[in-house]
């Protein structure tokens, strides 16, 4: 064509006559077989530090039991199947046979494998699938709270600080204030201190997490309001559609919230063992404690406890992967940088205002009080003592250590591989697979891996060293940190642009933080906080010379009376890290990155 432009019906089409460059969009390019090295320093840390450490428990757990890891496999499979067949069989009669078998099947399962355990690792595994269903009803009122307060509500920093304390140092807290208010109501018979204590790890789990989900869906749902198809979709028919509107645009968000939250109530470890007194944890004690009872036995043997991890992994993992495949495919619009509201003055928000921030920082008002003031009255003692004690000072420096390694690696590992990941076909059944997987592996009990880790540790001469920490810590964070990379760089409005075409690693890695630097700043901050307030893997793996902040306090907690303020002085020294840098990155990194893209 000699002219450069075109006319028709009084419109000029005007031609940009210039060479074309990268592949054609839409479409998947040919992916070079050099590019899956990319991946290949995430592999190794998954497969070494998850991967085969979780066959060495199935193994043992089949060799011990082989009743339960079957009759989990048969649930697993039941749940999975109907999954997939209800898709397939979607416009069919065939769909309503697996919804009705499978629950069934399921419970015979459930009952079958409960008889193969003791009466005490029954009652944990109750207790555990308690505090996972109070998860799931605590998202649900989260996300009801957070589309009914849409553009309303602007106290985010008082919320979401909590979730940035450790839970061994919320038990702490809220083992002072159970104490005190027990000695104020004149509990003193041994049954209501009994029903008393059992109230304490689900209210500090539900302090701990409930503002986090909710700023963290309400900063979604704006995000929705941000675009005006989205909007428009959400928007239209009264309150019984839209809230199911809303829940299927946020259903990749809420999966990132599945995934931290689920896993913290499965595990529900450190609130337990420093919250709750000793002769009560028996019946307050979760999977995770029992099995680190049966662990601490050497009359027990790897057999017993590799057989107690198994339920647990396969609870979490299928519930991961039942989340994740009704979120497969669903493209989450890039969230844009959300601005405070200024909100317009007034009596009735104003005392909403300070009753939410009473709520949320009165046990940390109960450390600050236990800190000062003692039964003489006011004291330094403890703030004195705490700076003067070289060991601890120097736990927290070791425990800085480990964060900012264990974050570099996850980092320096997961961005190569999301972007593999995300350039990769997403119907294709290898990267379904892998998808899937890396989501089961997200939410992998710690029991499940740390048995094996454990006793390489103890007979490869590596206990008390900080590398066992390091790198475990990094296995556990690289499958979430590639997802939620991998999430975003499909969200972003130039990320088919970013990912397709012939380039270098350095190009690559380049259009990353071009495309998806929010998402990356998420990755780094919640796993520098989540190594930093650690105590399960430290506990398990670390010694003398490389032993967290959190065992200290852990060893203070057996006269826990005596060393109370001590134990709130050091609480509030370790929660003044983790809080100051997830509020700084709150709006910056950890909303644009959890919001922006999805586990797809």
């Amino acid at each position: 064509m000699s002219n450069s432009f075109i006319d028709a019906h009084g419109v000029r089409l005007v031609l940009t006559t210039r060479p074309l460059r990268g592949a054609p969009v839409p479409g998947v390019p040919r992916l070079r077989r050099l590019t899956l090295l990319w991946a290949a320093p995430a592999a190794v840390l998954v497969t070494a530090g998850l991967i085969v450490p979780a066959l060495v428990t199935v193994g043992f757990a089949v060799a011990t039991t082989p009743a339960v890891p079957l009759w989990c496999a048969v649930a697993v499979a039941a749940v999975t199947g109907a999954a997939v067949s209800a898709r397939l069989w979607r416009h069919t009669h065939w769909r309503l046979v697996p919804a009705v078998a499978t629950p069934g099947v399921v419970a015979w399962a459930c009952y079958r494998v409960g008889r193969e355990l003791s009466p005490a690792g029954a009652r944990a595994y109750l207790f555990t699938g308690c505090m996972v269903l109070l998860a799931a009803v605590m998202v649900a009122v989260a996300l009801t709270l957070a589309v009914w307060l849409r553009g309303r509500w602007d106290m985010w920093l008082p919320l979401v600080a909590p979730c940035a304390v450790a839970a061994l140092v919320s038990g702490v807290a809220f083992r002072l204030i159970f104490q005190r208010l027990a000695d104020a109501f004149g509990l003193d018979s041994q049954l209501a201190v009994f029903w008393w204590f059992c109230l304490l790890p689900p209210v500090a789990f539900v302090w701990t997490w409930f503002g986090f989900a909710t700023a963290l869906l309400h900063d979604g749902v704006r995000a929705i309001d941000a675009a005006p198809a989205r909007a428009a979709h959400v928007d239209g028919g009264m309150w019984s559609v839209r809230l199911p509107r809303t829940l299927h645009q946020l259903r990749p968000v809420i999966l990132v919230l599945a995934t931290g939250i689920g896993v913290a109530a499965a595990r529900m470890f450190d609130a337990v063992l420093i919250g709750v007194p000793w002769p009560l944890q028996e019946w307050n004690q979760g999977a995770t404690v029992f099995w680190w009872r049966l662990a601490s036995d050497p009359d027990s043997g790897v057999g017993p406890e590799s057989v107690y991890a198994v339920p647990l992994a396969a609870l979490v993992g299928v519930a991961a992967w039942l989340v994740q495949n009704e979120t497969r495919g669903r493209t989450a619009a890039a969230a844009p940088q959300i601005q405070r509201i200024r909100a317009r003055p007034s009596l009735r928000r104003s005392l909403l205002a300070t009753a939410v921030f009473l709520v949320c920082s009165f046990p940390i008002s109960v450390l600050v009080a236990a800190t000062f003031w003692g039964p003489y009255g006011f004291q330094l003692d403890a703030v004195t003592g705490l700076l003067r004690d070289r060991v601890l000072l120097g736990s927290l420096g070791s425990t800085g250590w480990v964060a900012l390694a264990s974050t570099a690696l996850v980092v320096t590992a997961a961005v190569p591989a999301a972007l593999r990941l995300a350039a990769a076909d997403p119907d294709r059944a290898p990267t379904t697979i892998t998808v899937s997987g890396l989501v089961v592996l997200a939410v992998l009990p710690v029991q499940t891996y740390l048995g094996p880790i454990a006793w390489v540790v103890e007979h490869g001469g590596l206990a008390g060293t900080r590398t066992p920490l390091i790198l475990v810590h990094a296995a556990a964070g690289v499958p979430i940190a590639v997802l939620v990379l991998r999430a975003a760089l499909l969200a972003a409005p130039e990320g088919a642009a970013a990912l397709h075409g012939l380039a270098t690693q350095a190009t690559a890695v380049r259009r990353v933080l071009r495309t998806a630097w929010p998402a990356l700043g998420a990755v780094a901050v919640l796993q520098s906080v989540q190594v930093w307030n650690d105590f399960t893997i430290g506990f398990l793996l670390g010694g003398a010379g490389g032993s967290p902040w959190s065992l200290l306090l852990w060893g203070e907690a057996r006269q826990f009376e005596e060393n109370s303020a001590r134990l709130a002085a050091g609480s509030l020294l370790s929660a003044a890290v983790p809080v100051l840098v997830l509020v700084l990155t709150w709006r910056r990194w950890l909303v644009p990155g959890l919001t922006g893209g999805a586990v797809r």
